[in-house]
């Protein structure tokens, strides 16, 4: 029996909701979404304080690479208006590799676009938003009904429950 070896990327790519845009890929195995990049300790939707509304994937490498997230982070958002904290264009890096791969990234869409609004950062603590926000198109879509039983964390960590959002969401 072959054991998946995920890692975890991370990204700051506008209202959270664009999860979709990762949960339907091959290769992406859970998302969840929540806040990071700020000071405030627990922060909430409502009492968000310096944090970015973050998009956070567990991804098997063999399958997808993470210079293919990157793509997608690229290709689902508008990187040259600057926004406020919340919903700023970030990418925060989990490792060295990561690091350098953001930036070799951040460098070529530069060339191509000029100057960007994307920082690139480490990930220093990720806060899981609130229940109401995982999986927020299935969640208010008639095909959650098969997902009811499971428990909150069940639901937000759910393979399956990230392909079907994205479906819902039409992605």
């Amino acid at each position: 029996m072959i054991t998946e070896e995920l890692e975890t990327a991370s990204f700051g790519i506008g209202c959270f909701w664009s999860e979709t845009e990762f949960g339907r890929l091959d290769g992406v195995k859970k998302t969840r979404v929540g806040y990071s990049g700020g000071e405030k300790d627990d922060p909430t939707y409502q009492d968000i304080g310096d944090h970015t509304e973050t998009v956070q994937l567990d991804y098997d490498p063999e399958e997808i690479s993470y210079e293919e997230l990157l793509d997608v982070f690229w290709n689902s958002h508008s990187p040259v208006v600057k926004k406020k904290l919340q919903y700023r264009s970030v990418i925060f890096y989990h490792t060295d590799k990561q690091k350098r791969k953001a930036e070799e990234s951040l460098e070529k869409e530069e060339e191509k676009a000029g100057p960007l609004e994307t920082e690139v950062e480490p990930m220093k603590k990720f806060y899981v938003a609130e229940d109401y926000h995982q999986k927020y198109h299935l969640r208010n879509s008639k095909r959650f009904k098969q997902f009811e039983d499971m428990s909150d964390e069940e639901f937000r960590e759910c393979k399956k429950a990230a392909k079907v959002n994205a479906e819902v969401a039409g992605k």
